[in-house]
């Protein structure tokens, strides 16, 4: 070897062993210190130390950060939420397990935020697995339908109205039907029906009772602006105050004893949010949907906010179909954007179970359902393997375990099914 090349070898290693590396060191000396000045008194330099660590992006930060989501600061928590986005996966690292005793102690802390925040953390972690939906036929609907919501209340499960038609016939063969499910004994029996047929209706249960709102109604054609309120004890109907925006294909939630009427489509395609009191029989106006207007969407509520996702509006002539999700919360009144769903989708149901909003109906891909985490703001696909499939006219409801599915068939031939999955199956959950 020349005497030239020796001294540059000489000199590159000398730059390394005495540049490079003491460079190193001080970088994971910076984030060691970091990490402990999450510990100061103060609440300023714990904050200042939980967005630093986030830029720094250091593995090593992890576990110091979960420890601090239940600062007693919020300014550091949400610090801290805020760094932990720069680790993709983080709720499921070795890091994140390993802090699950503390954050299950902090269950116990006399401030409730820190509890509350403990929890949504622990909600981050601990995520039971995603299960395949293996469906299985249940006893046929007595009276075929689509377009028809079904409702949960009590132990029994209620559809409402909808279209029956034995052939392909839009708006035709709308029907008042009020049927009522027993998934214990596998029975239906048929209920007093509805003053007039609706198809598309609104339909929410609470305290006993089954609010129906709206719906196309083919002898006005033209959506409703009615409400009607099924007692169930007395198999009885009974009118509410109508709506102030007439609309079929709204949703209806419930969420802190009122009722949210969410879009659809009346006199155009609506963003329109109305809430019905049902203690005071009245409507108060909230704010519309972020930007534009939309029906056949899905919506839930959970953990006192709202979610809605999909849809689509024919309101410029032409159909744009919606890919978003949106979160409603009810103290600000202002609905914020999530991740949106991994492609467009409209005929939309949905259940929420523990934190996760189970999507189906006109998905592209017909086999599988759609899940988004609330808690991770995050999508997945799951195997969704139907007895028949569905079309985005059936409806869907979660009871003790199991997800049902009812009708469907579009505007007809329409569909007596059936049929029930239990989330029970681990699978492998795949990112869109």
């Amino acid at each position: 070897m020349k005497k030239s090349s020796l001294a540059l070898l000489l000199f590159l290693v000398f730059l390394f062993v005495f540049l490079l590396i003491p460079l190193v060191h001080a970088e994971q000396d910076e984030v060691q210190e970091w990490i402990d000045a999450l510990k100061d008194e103060d609440p300023r330099i714990r904050q200042t130390a939980a967005e630093i660590l986030g830029r720094l992006k250091d593995p090593r930060a992890i576990g110091p950060l979960i420890a601090v989501l239940v600062d007693a600061s919020p300014k550091v928590r949400e610090a801290a939420i805020e760094a932990l986005q720069a680790f993709p996966g983080w709720e499921e690292s070795d890091a994140a397990r390993s802090m699950v005793p503390e954050l299950i102690e902090a269950l116990k802390d006399e401030d409730p935020e820190v509890r509350r925040a403990a929890g949504e953390a622990l909600g981050k972690i601990i995520r039971p697995p995603l299960s395949a939906l293996s469906w299985s036929r249940k006893a046929s609907m007595p009276t075929p339908r689509g377009w028809a919501p079904a409702v949960v209340e009590g132990d029994k499960i209620y559809v409402v109205g909808g279209c029956s038609s034995s052939v392909s016939k839009q708006f035709h063969n709308m029907v008042s039907t009020l049927e009522v499910y027993d998934p214990e004994t596998d029975i239906w029996q048929k209920l007093t029906p509805m003053s007039v047929p609706r198809v598309g209706p609104a339909v929410a249960a609470f305290d006993g009772k089954i609010y129906v709102f709206g719906g196309f109604n083919r002898d006005t054609w033209s959506a409703n602006d009615s409400v009607e309120i099924y007692d169930i004890a007395k198999d009885k109907w009974y009118r509410g105050a109508p709506m102030p925006t007439p609309r079929s294909w709204a949703r209806a939630v419930v969420l802190n004893g009122k009722i949210y009427v969410i879009g659809g489509v009346g006199y155009g395609y609506r963003r329109d949010v109305e809430a019905y009191d049902p203690a005071t029989n009245a409507w108060e106006k909230k704010s519309p949907l972020l930007p534009r207007e939309r029906y056949l969407h899905a919506a839930v509520a959970y953990n006192g906010k709202i979610y809605v996702i999909g849809g689509d509006s024919w309101e410029n002539g032409y159909q744009e179909i919606w890919d978003d999700v949106q979160e409603y919360d009810p103290v600000t009144d202002k609905w914020t954007r999530k991740a949106p769903m991994p492609a467009p989708a409209t005929s939309l149901d949905a259940v929420v179970v523990d934190g996760r909003i189970y999507v189906f109906g006109n998905l592209s891909e017909r086999d599988r359902c759609w899940v988004y985490d609330i808690g991770l703001d995050r999508w997945y696909k799951i195997s969704s393997t139907h007895t028949h499939p569905v079309d985005g006219s059936e409806s869907f409801v979660f009871w003790r375990g199991y997800i049902f599915r009812f009708g469907g068939g579009w505007w007809g031939p329409s569909l007596d099914i059936v049929e029930s999955a239990r989330l029970s199956t681990p699978t492998e959950r795949t990112e869109p």
